[in-house]
Order: C-alpha cells, then sequence, then structure tokens
C-alpha cells in the first residue's frame, strides 16, 4: 500500500523551545498552531511511494556536499499566498546550500516541487481567512524573530491526511 511521505528538515528540540516562545503572546488568535515535534522545513514535497523501504536506503547512503551549516528564520509571514493566505510561516534567508541540499535529494529521490520559487520556512499554524484579521503582523517590530537553526541531518515523514474543517 502506497504511503504519502516527503523529506525534511526537523526542528531541534532547541528551535522547537524558541518557536513556543514566540507563540504565547498570539495564543488568543484564532490559529490551530502546529505541534512542536511536527516543525519542519520540507525539502521534497510529499508524493505517494510504494516502496518506502528503497527510499529510506538512499537516503541512509545520501552524501550531501554541504555538510552542516546554519540557517537564520528572520519573519512572521502568511502563506502560501498574499492573496488569500491560511498559513502562518517563520520564514528564512535564502541560503545558498540548503538550496543546494534541497536540489540534490530531489536528484536523488527524482521528485521535484512543483512550484518554481521556493520560499524556505516552517509553518506555525494555520487559520481560516475569514476568522483572522492580517492587520497584526504588520504592526509588530522588525528583527523580533530572528532564530539561528544549526542544519545537521534529514528526516523522511509519512504525511498523514488530517481533518479539514469545511
Amino acid at each position: 500500500m502506497a504511503k504519502r511521505i516527503f523529506v525534511a528538515i526537523k526542528a531541534s528540540p532547541r528551535l522547537q523551545e524558541n518557536i513556543a516562545k514566540l507563540q504565547e503572546p498570539f495564543s488568543s488568535l484564532p490559529i490551530k498552531w502546529t505541534l512542536e515535534k511536527d516543525l519542519h522545513i520540507t525539502l521534497v514535497p510529499p508524493w505517494e511511494e510504494e516502496d518506502v523501504d528503497s527510499v529510506k536506503k538512499k537516503l541512509n547512503g545520501f552524501q550531501g556536499t554541504t555538510g552542516e551549516f546554519r540557517i537564520t528564520f528572520e519573519k512572521l509571514a502568511f502563506g502560501p499566498n498574499g492573496e488569500k493566505p491560511r498559513l502562518l510561516w517563520l520564514k528564512a534567508m535564502p541560503s545558498e546550500k540548503l538550496r543546494r541540499l534541497k536540489e540534490e535529494l530531489e536528484q536523488l529521490l527524482k521528485h521535484k516541487s512543483k512550484y518554481k520559487d521556493w520560499i524556505i520556512h516552517m509553518t506555525l499554524g494555520k487559520f481560516e481567512p475569514e476568522d483572522f484579521s492580517l492587520s497584526w503582523l504588520n504592526s509588530l517590530p522588525p528583527g523580533l524573530f530572528v532564530i539561528q537553526e544549526e542544519i545537521n541531518s534529514i528526516a523522511l515523514i509519512e504525511s498523514v491526511p488530517t481533518e479539514v474543517k469545511l
């Protein structure tokens, strides 16, 4: 039976803790917050896979060219687009090493994102646009959300469907 899987960088315990502190002042907003253990940056988007063991073998043998590196998260933003946002993101600054890691993994697994422009981010939460005023984000002072994260591993994650409010 096929499983829906993707490759990601999971948030470290330190980053999870920092994000939880960032969320505290916004706990009264109508946002369904992402569980700390589920925070990640998607590198290879989800796909249906019958042979998950072969993917695991490929990833276990993967020798990327980037080595360990650091990325910097810099601001909150709405996604996936500005016209009809429904997600709250923590965006990172562009990273050549992270872009190269993503490309190497996409080549290895023969799965490429359908999006031309990749925005490095972690989804902090979801919301219904009609239940939410977007103006508060513009009032936040710049530099409030600068967090650095060491990147030293990747994870193969199974995407389990969740119930969606209609």
